[in-house]
């Protein structure tokens, strides 16, 4: 009895220790240590003109960015139809802690219920290894939808959700207050 209680809790110290892991690394904190603006594109409202660079700053009436080929490029917010926000993919540390976490709960509902079993070993890295490959799958794709790049309409938001993206896209520049 005393097993599975050591078992179970360790299982849920896993998973709890590689949700967070999860979450973090695809969302926080590797937001927190980037000391260079986001990649964005942007789309003219003729769609004439695409523009994808890094994101140096937002102005009150513009959004200023340093095109690929390495020219800076101020775009008035009235003549942008779309902006698209391309993050970093988290899939590769989504699978490892699926991995992780699923492989340890395989471990410990094989362990804990074929302990005594002359098949127990290997009863123990099949579940072991049926948990990394059903928890890897899982990390990789929830992963991958939380760090899914992002396209904004502007031609279809109110004024005050456009104020809110560019409150959210100076937050992701290089220069936070660019004036």
């Amino acid at each position: 009895m005393k097993i599975k209680k050591t078992f179970g809790g360790m299982i849920r110290g896993v998973l709890v220790v590689g949700l967070t892991w999860l979450l973090a690394l695809s969302q926080g904190l590797q937001a927190a240590g980037r000391t260079s603006g986001a990649k964005v594109g942007l789309v003219t409202g003729s769609g004439s003109e695409r523009f994808t660079g890094e994101l140096i700053g937002v102005r009150p009436d513009a959004i200023v960015l340093e095109t690929e080929q390495g020219e800076p490029r101020t775009v008035a917010i009235k003549d942008i139809s779309s902006v698209r926000v391309y993050r970093r993919s988290a899939v590769v540390p989504g699978i490892l802690g699926g991995l992780l976490a699923g492989g340890a709960v395989g471990y410990g509902l094989s362990a804990s219920e074929y302990k005594d079993e002359w098949l127990g070993g290997l009863a123990i890295l099949l579940y072991s290894g049926i948990g990394a490959v059903v928890g890897g799958t899982i990390g990789g794709v929830t992963a991958g939808v939380l760090s899914a790049d992002k396209t904004y309409e502007l031609t279809t938001m109110s004024a005050a959700e456009i104020d809110k993206l560019m409150a959210k896209l100076r937050k992701m520049a290089r220069v936070k207050n660019y004036q």
